[in-house]
């Protein structure tokens, strides 16, 4: 009985010892049993990015509509409404702002028709809760869209629905720009300037005849802040050939502009060939600039079948295509 209980014993010991020597533990009685030769242990990689909590993925259409060129009525206007819903519907988040240019029905020989607002082109067919902002100078418009489930408008420049007469922000020559200031309903901490412009051809005119100290001014009256250094900034338009080569042979000019807003911190959208059916796209002239420190930024031209605008030859047609862009914003 008692060899019995002894091999029982030395039994259970050396089950114990499997299971501990699986587990990394030490040996048991007797002679150990041999082990391999340490190896060095391979480095640990280090651990992915941590997304910023509370970041906001921020979504735009850039777009002029060209109604010089017949856009913006017409069979035309199905198609780019068509096109705005199609790639809104196609975004996770959806979109936070629709910028316009040239957004009316030939506005220069024709300024007191009333513009179709891209905002009640689209009711129903996106999500969100659309409002627009609009001005017209005559020659030029523009419209500035936003989710206002996502963004209240505290603050507007110039609406030509409520204001009369409305006042004609211009760079130059009847080139428009118009603004808006934001706060996001999710966090009351983050407020935005949303400007959509359609800029002046450069070198004529020159970049210093441009009414730059009025824009400024009009960004402190809109945004209550005197330093615009702390504005925190989203730039969007046709930009003519300050985009083509903003960092090239007008990167003075660019500098320039953006430098009150702190020029280091600026962010451009990429160069793509937006411009026109007439020059067979070959102009980078559409853009979104930001100072906003993002995570990353994104821009592509929307697919379809252009040109769009139809019902004139092409060597009028002056129509752009329209970017999406999207970039993370880091709280």
């Amino acid at each position: 009985m008692k060899k019995m209980k002894l091999a029982l014993i030395l039994e259970i010991v050396s089950a114990m010892v499997l299971v501990g020597a699986c587990n990394g533990g030490g040996g048991g009685g007797g002679s150990p049993a041999p082990q391999p030769t340490p190896q060095p242990s391979p480095p640990v990689p280090p651990a992915p990015p941590v997304p910023p909590a509370g970041s906001i993925e921020v979504n735009m259409i850039q777009y002029n509509a060209k109604s010089s060129s017949t856009g913006w009525s017409g069979s035309a206007l199905t198609k780019q409404v068509d096109l705005i819903v199609k790639t809104a519907n196609s975004l996770p988040q959806g979109l936070d702002f629709i910028l316009l240019e040239e957004a009316n029905e030939d506005a220069e020989n024709h300024p007191d028709n009333p513009k179709p607002l891209v905002s009640n082109e689209i009711k129903g067919k996106i999500k969100g809760n659309w409002h627009a902002i609009s001005s017209n100078s005559g020659k030029d418009s523009t419209q500035l869209a936003y989710d206002a489930s996502k963004w209240n408008c505290d603050r507007y420049l110039v609406d030509d629905a409520t204001q009369h007469p409305a006042r004609e922000p211009e760079w130059k020559l009847g080139r428009s720009y118009n603004m808006a200031y934001f706060t996001n309903v999710t966090d009351k901490n983050q407020h935005v300037l949303v400007v959509v412009n359609h800029l002046p051809h450069l070198p004529n005119p020159a970049f210093s005849t441009w009414d730059t100290k009025q824009f400024y001014q009009d960004v402190k009256e809109t945004t209550k802040q005197s330093d615009l250094s702390k504005v925190q900034l989203i730039f969007a338009g046709d930009f003519n050939e300050l985009g083509h080569d903003a960092l090239g042979q007008f990167n003075a000019e660019y500098s320039s502009l953006f430098s009150p807003f702190g020029f280091a911190k600026m962010h451009l959208s990429a160069a793509l060939p937006t411009c026109c059916a007439v020059s067979h796209w070959v102009f980078n002239f559409d853009h979104v600039a930001t100072n906003i420190n993002i995570q990353s930024m994104t821009a592509k031209i929307i697919d379809a079948n252009y040109p769009l605008i139809d019902n004139i030859p092409e060597s009028h047609n002056e129509e752009h295509k329209p970017i999406v862009v999207t970039f993370t914003w880091q709280k």
